[in-house]
C-alpha cells in the first residue's frame, strides 16, 4: 500500500467515527446541539457566564455564616487551593512561553544589530517582574 492511500483510508475512518458521534448525541463534538455546542458556538458569553458564577461564588461564600466557623475554614482552604493549582498550572506554561519568546526576539534583535539597550531592558524587566 503506499502511504497516500493509508492517508485516505484513515481520513475516511476519521470522518465515519466523527459521523457516529454526531448520530449518538455524544455532547463532545458540538454536532448534537448539547451543552459542548453551546460552548462552541458562544465562547465569549461561556467565559462571562462561568466568570459570574465565580463571583457569585465568592460573593456567596463571603456571606456564609455557619454555625460552625471550623467547617467555612476548611470549606475556603479547599477551594482557595483549587484556585492555587489553577495559578500554579498557569505560571507553569505561561513563564516559560514568555521567556522564550523574549530570548528569541532578543537573539532576532542581536542579529539585525539593535538588541543593545533593548534587550537588556526587557531581560531586566521580565527578570524583575517574575522575582515579584
Amino acid at each position: 500500500m503506499s502511504p497516500i492511500y493509508e492517508d485516505k483510508e484513515l481520513k475516511h475512518d476519521l470522518e465515519e467515527q466523527e459521523e457516529e458521534m454526531v448520530e449518538q448525541g455524544c455532547g463532545v463534538c458540538g454536532g448534537c446541539g448539547g451543552f459542548c455546542g453551546f460552548v462552541d458556538r458562544n465562547r465569549v458569553l461561556t467565559i462571562l457566564i462561568f466568570a459570574a458564577i465565580g463571583v457569585g461564588v465568592g460573593v456567596g461564600l463571603s456571606f456564609w455564616e455557619p454555625e460552625d466557623a471550623e467547617s467555612k475554614k476548611v470549606a475556603m482552604q479547599w477551594i482557595g487551593l483549587i484556585g492555587d493549582l489553577f495559578l500554579r498550572s498557569l505560571k507553569c506554561f505561561v513563564l516559560p512561553l514568555v521567556f522564550v519568546n523574549v530570548i528569541i526576539s532578543v537573539v532576532e534583535m542581536m542579529g539585525v544589530g539593535k538588541a543593545s539597550s533593548i534587550g537588556w531592558t526587557v531581560i531586566g524587566l521580565y527578570l524583575t517582574t517574575t522575582v515579584m
